[in-house]
């Protein structure tokens, strides 16, 4: 089995937008589809994926799309904007494309919290779910007066013309920039340059005469306010609605808001496992990634990777099962 990742295109929205992606492992593999976090891209997985298709029984195909806006895929057009219901149909259009009538989930972060939005659309689809530093979209804020400070300033944002990415002077200063990060967002310079193989791109003077680097993410994307977007009550319906099994990891130092996260949406999941591991809100990228794989292995030996068997109800395309299952509001 190769670990080598190869480069795939998925063209969505009427072929209108193209999403950038990586695979790992050959075709007959057990498909999972593998959603990186806010800011980040495929180059996510890359410790991961490779670590535990080496030492998994069988073989795996694993599936890695940079989000709209993120990695090497295109930005979306400036007249819409980078809502959780659009990077959800993103996936189910992409997984339409793959032809997969049962997959597992593998979710980063915002890429956890969207994992959690198909898990509870497609339900019997979804085979497993493996999330790191998550357990769902933001909480909503707590009071009316919270919301409407927020919901003026996002507004504010989206009124004003969108400033061009920062140019920095090496591809260097970009990885400082991302290790920096935040308090509750940690990561090594190995961990962000990573990232940031996929994350920035060489921007040549007019004059050809210097390079210099930018970071590839559309910056509309730094001002999405996930926490306006889905009542509370909406998201607990979606973990109460997921029929697979649940393993969530969780960085020891992670972040403050996922541990809330998961102490108060624990309830809601039918079966479920948390594990905490080394590491900060990346642990899967840095220094947890060995814990991260023994503790995923040992828990797919529990619940193994068995492909479901054919029948009508599973056979049914992603069409009509989306239709059936999505909320009014359109995607």
């Amino acid at each position: 089995m190769s670990q080598q990742a190869q480069e795939e295109t998925f063209l969505v929205r009427n072929g209108s937008l193209r999403i950038a992606a990586k695979r790992w492992g050959p075709a007959n593999g057990y498909p999972i589809l593998a959603l990186h976090g806010w800011l980040d891209n495929a180059n996510t997985w890359d410790e991961l994926v490779p670590k535990v298709m080496s030492q998994h029984d069988g073989p795996l195909q694993v599936v890695a799309p940079d989000f709209a806006g993120h990695g090497r895929s295109e930005y979306r057009h400036v007249t819409t904007d980078y809502g959780p219901n659009k990077f959800v149909a993103d996936i189910l259009m992409v997984v339409e494309q793959l032809g997969w009538s049962s997959f597992a989930l593998l979710g980063h972060s915002m890429g956890g919290a969207m994992a959690t939005l198909v898990a509870g659309l497609l339900k019997t689809r979804i085979t497993h779910m493996i999330l790191i530093d998550n357990l769902g979209p933001p909480f909503p804020p707590s009071s009316a007066a919270d919301f409407a400070k927020f919901w003026a300033q996002s507004l504010k944002v989206q009124a004003l013309p969108t400033k061009p990415s920062k140019l920095l002077p090496s591809l260097e200063a970009c990885v400082r920039v991302r290790a920096s990060g935040t308090e509750d967002m940690t990561m090594s310079i190995e961990a962000a340059r990573t990232l940031m193989g996929r994350g920035a791109e060489a921007v040549s003077s007019p004059d050809g005469a210097t390079i210099q680097y930018r970071f590839t993410v559309d910056p509309r994307v730094r001002f999405i306010h996930f926490d306006l977007e889905i009542p509370g009550n909406v998201v607990d319906h979606f973990l109460a609605s997921t029929k697979c099994p649940v393993l969530v990891l969780m960085g020891q130092n992670g972040a403050p808001y996922a541990k809330t996260m998961v102490e108060e949406r624990a309830k809601l999941v039918k079966t479920l496992r948390v594990v905490t591991v080394k590491g900060y809100h990346h642990p899967h990228l840095d220094v947890g990634v060995d814990e991260c794989v023994a503790e995923t292995l040992k828990w797919l030996s529990d619940y193994p990777l068995v492909p479901a068997a054919a029948s009508a109800g599973t056979q049914r395309t992603l069409r009509s099962a989306s239709i059936s299952a999505k909320p009014k509001n359109k995607l």
